[in-house]
């Protein structure tokens, strides 16, 4: 499985897939069962994070995307913050809410590092102009290795779904262009 730093995985996804349109990054840390959205600003040299530690008290991150060193306003703060909890990276359309997800980021607070870390899951929803609508699922830790592909006519007022099946995984970079994807799935619609 392919390792990313900060700085790849902003360019694997940096605009939709699916429509085009740009992508948000953000952060969501897990704790307790509770997933929460952690401001987030990317800019072109760096990802800063400021999560909520109390009512009153915010921690400031600052990760660099070309070498994912971090500066932290408070080191010890971090420190106690990030214990037990689960930091993951998520970048989404801002129009059709297709998402990439990372598995939870590890921070190595010895070196004021964050290490290189791979892609949890990928979720699209791709509409063509012949009527389809294909929703593409792939869990890369899917221990059988498949996506799950569900197809919509939407020639009709209904949502009626046509197929939904397992197929072998399909993350993003095996299409490389959304025709391709298109093309990809109407071959599979031919022949099952």
């Amino acid at each position: 499985m392919k390792k990313f730093t900060l700085n790849d995985f902003c360019n694997y996804f940096p605009t939709c897939f699916c429509c085009g349109k740009s992508t948000d990054f953000f952060v969501y840390s897990a704790y307790n069962g509770f997933n929460l959205k952690i401001d987030t600003l990317l800019t072109p040299i760096s990802l800063i994070l400021t999560p909520k530690v109390s009512y009153h008290f915010n921690i400031n991150l600052e990760i660099n995307k070309i070498n994912n060193s971090f500066t932290t306003n408070n080191e010890q703060g971090f420190k106690e913050y990030i214990n037990g909890r689960k930091f993951k990276l998520v970048s989404r359309c801002v129009v059709c809410k297709c998402e990439v997800v990372t598995h939870p980021l590890v921070f190595d607070t010895s070196k004021n590092i964050l290490l290189p870390f791979t892609i949890k899951s990928e979720n699209l929803v791709i509409k063509d102009d012949k009527g389809f609508t294909y929703y593409l699922d792939t869990d890369l830790d899917d221990p059988d290795k498949k996506s799950l592909i569900e197809i919509y006519s939407t020639k009709t007022n209904s949502d009626f779904l046509d197929v939904k099946t397992k197929l072998n995984s399909y993350p993003i970079y095996k299409f490389k262009t959304k025709e391709r994807f298109i093309k990809k799935m109407i071959t599979f619609l031919n022949f099952s």
